[in-house]
């Protein structure tokens, strides 16, 4: 159902069409009615003038009334340089309407060609980016800018390629080979989603049954991402942003047919440490997923923060606490497993049971400390060892170690409240579906009870 089709600007000296260079309005996916626009590169490069973007701007504003998603599909050169000041004031009133839906109701775009200034702007401030590779780019100031001001040559993909971004930026959350896959990953996307946020995410049944027993690999440089599609229902593990800070994990699923949204510490790379990089994945995940009513659950396997100048200076502190604040404001049941080691500040950040986790599952091989054994000795217990012989030294700071290690893991957990329960790896997807689904149900039973109201994020 097509809106506004026949619009048209009014400047003078610049070739009309009918719709000024957007197509907008409502389709049918998956049964539910979702917004949806796109860009028209063949009208004056799909640039965005005033009433184009007044166009958007009257979807957008309508899906949030209506209560339903909004996709776009964007192939734009930005803001319309033949309208000057009024495509820019208009583009000012797009990003308000978008700002009133953020976290209201889903925002997806697939950036199949440009996504150029103004573009680019209106597909970050939403919720999920799909990028197709080979044709979409994205920036701000494009290669005749950068001429310009630098006189460097460089092409589109060199400045603004969606597989840097996918790397580089965070900015694309899946890349797509082409417009119909890139298609098929909104419908994907769309079906972890309520439609907005005083809904809950549709279940699915689940073929996979609760009591699989989980073949974990939890070795010292395990794949956190092998784990997570073993615990969770087969097929329905969808990762996003694998290629941007690999050291964390951040994806949707299911479990017993519950959507779910998964961040995981990944100890191959950097130990699970958590960097600045990390932390801003991370932080916007939890938001999205609470913001919709999507369950948290959180698997813990960190050395701690990134270490190092590099780190601290760059930002770490302001980075970092953008995950406790994340969590601490998410309403959804949210539920921990510790994987294994978790130090100092990561560990509280990674949803411990301080930080509000509703439930928090330990292994044997659990261990929680404000350092790493090794060094926490060589603090608490340096007087002693240097008052050994150089060559007991080593020995004697292993034995304090293991003591340390002794104090702080395993079932010593659960007498310190650190989890609710100890479990063999291989019934993890038992006992965590069981929690998942109590919690969830109870909390559905809030959202329909009107517990959420339209301003309530």
């Amino acid at each position: 159902m097509e809106i506004l089709s026949g619009v048209e600007h009014g400047v003078e000296g610049v070739g009309k069409k009918a719709g000024d260079g957007v197509v907008a309005g409502f389709i049918k996916v998956g049964g539910r009615r979702v917004a949806v626009y796109a860009h028209d590169p063949t009208f004056l490069g799909g640039s965005l003038g005033s009433v184009g973007i007044k166009k958007i701007t009257h979807l957008y504003r309508l899906a949030l009334r209506q209560g339903v998603p909004v996709v776009g599909f964007s192939d734009s050169s930005g803001a319309r340089i033949q309208e000057g000041p009024i495509s820019l004031m208009a583009v000012g009133e797009l990003f308000q309407a978008i700002h009133e839906a953020v976290g209201r109701i889903p925002m997806v775009t697939a950036v199949v060609g440009g996504c150029v200034g103004g573009a680019a702007y209106s597909a970050v401030l939403g919720d999920f980016m799909i990028g197709c590779t080979g044709s979409g780019y994205m920036f701000i100031n494009g290669p005749r800018a950068v001429k310009y001001f630098t006189g460097r040559d460089v092409s589109v993909q060199e400045l603004g390629g969606v597989e840097l971004h996918a790397r580089m930026s965070g900015a694309i959350d899946i890349l797509a080979s082409e417009e119909a896959e890139a298609v098929n990953l909104v419908r994907n996307i769309l079906s972890y989603l309520p439609s907005n946020h005083l809904e809950p995410p549709p279940t699915k049944p689940s073929n996979d049954p609760d009591d699989r027993k989980c073949r974990l690999n939890l070795d010292e440089v395990y794949d956190v991402g092998e784990v997570v599609s073993e615990i969770f229902d087969a097929g329905s593990v969808l990762e996003l942003k694998p290629l941007y800070a690999p050291n964390i994990f951040t994806g949707l699923a299911r479990l017993g047919g519950v959507p779910v949204g998964v961040v995981a510490n990944q100890p191959k790379h950097m130990q699970g440490c958590v960097d600045i990089h990390a932390a801003r994945k991370a932080s916007k995940f939890v938001r999205i997923c609470s913001s919709f009513n999507i369950p948290l659950v959180t698997l813990v396997d960190t050395a701690g923060f990134a270490v190092g100048p590099e780190h601290e200076l760059n930002g770490l502190v302001q980075s970092t606490s953008k995950i406790f604040t994340a969590y601490l404001g998410a309403r959804v049941p949210k539920v921990s497993v510790l994987l294994g080691k978790a130090y100092g500040g990561a560990y509280i950040a990674m949803c411990s049971k301080g930080l509000g986790a509703d439930y928090v599952i330990g292994m044997k091989r659990s261990e929680v400390g404000v350092l790493q054994p090794e060094l926490a000795a060589e603090i608490i217990f340096r007087k002693q060892i240097e008052a050994l012989a150089e060559d007991k030294r080593r020995e004697q700071l292993v034995r304090y170690a293991g003591s340390l290690r002794e104090s702080f893991s395993g079932e010593r957990l659960l007498a310190l409240g650190v989890v609710d329960t100890v479990v063999e790896p291989e019934q993890l997807r038992r006992n965590l579906a069981r929690v998942v689904r109590d919690l969830f149900e109870t909390y559905v039973k809030k959202i329909r009870a009107g517990h959420r109201t339209l301003h309530s994020v």
